[in-house]
C-alpha cells in the first residue's frame, strides 16, 4: 500500500494535525498494515508554494519524521520533499511543478512518477523509456484558462487538449517569445 501524506492536514495552521498526533497516527497506520502482512511504501511531502515559505518548512518536518518511520519500521521510501524543494530553487515559471503550489502540472506529476518508479527499482533505460511513453498521451498536456470580463461575475473559460509533446512545443515557444508565463 502507497500512503501519502495528506498536505490539507498538515498545512491548515490551528485546523491542520500537530507533528505528534500525525506521528502516532502514520505509526498506526504502518503498523496495523504490517501486521495484515501488507508492505508499506511511504511517500514524504511535496512542498506548499515557494521552497522556503513557511509552510514548507512545516511540510519539511512532517518529511523528516516519514522517514524516520520508514526506516524504523523498514518501508519502502519515496522521498519526494528535497526533490520538489530542489526543483524549486531552479524555478521556470513556464514549466513550474504546480499551477497554484500545491496542485501539480503535468511537470510535477512526472516528477512524482519518476519518483515512485525509482523507488520501484527501474532503471535509467526504463525510467527514459517511461518519460518517451508520457510525451504522447492523449490530454496529459492540455492547457486550460479563464478570462474574466468582470472578475468573478462575467468569464469565459476556453481548454486545449493536447498531448505532453504538443505542449513542450507551446512552452518552447513561449520561452522563445520571452514570455514567462502563458
Amino acid at each position: 500500500v502507497t500512503v501519502s501524506c495528506g498536505m490539507n492536514d498538515v498545512i491548515h495552521g490551528e485546523k491542520g494535525v500537530p507533528l505528534d498526533q500525525f506521528k502516532a497516527n502514520m505509526t498506526e497506520l504502518v503498523t496495523q498494515c504490517q501486521a495484515a502482512g501488507i508492505k508499506v511504501m511511504l511517500f514524504t511531502t511535496t512542498t506548499a508554494g515557494a521552497w522556503d515559505s513557511k509552510q514548507s518548512q512545516q511540510l519539511g518536518e512532517y518529511s523528516d519524521c516519514l522517514r524516520e518511520l520508514a526506516n524504523e519500521k523498514r518501508c519502502r521510501l519515496i522521498d519526494l520533499y528535497p526533490v520538489f524543494v530542489e526543483s524549486l530553487k531552479k524555478a521556470d515559471t513556464l514549466r513550474g511543478l504546480t499551477g497554484d503550489g500545491v496542485h501539480m502540472t503535468p511537470e510535477g506529476n512526472m516528477l512524482i512518477a519518476t519518483m515512485v518508479l525509482k523507488g520501484m527499482g527501474l532503471s535509467e533505460s526504463q525510467l527514459a523509456k517511461a518519460r518517451e511513453d508520457w510525451l504522447d498521451l492523449p490530454e496529459a498536456g492540455s492547457f486550460n484558462t479563464r478570462v474574466d470580463v468582470e472578475l468573478n461575475k462575467r468569464f469565459f473559460t476556453a481548454s486545449c487538449k493536447l498531448t505532453l509533446r504538443e505542449r513542450e512545443r507551446v512552452l518552447d515557444a513561449a520561452a522563445a517569445a520571452k514570455r514567462p508565463t502563458l
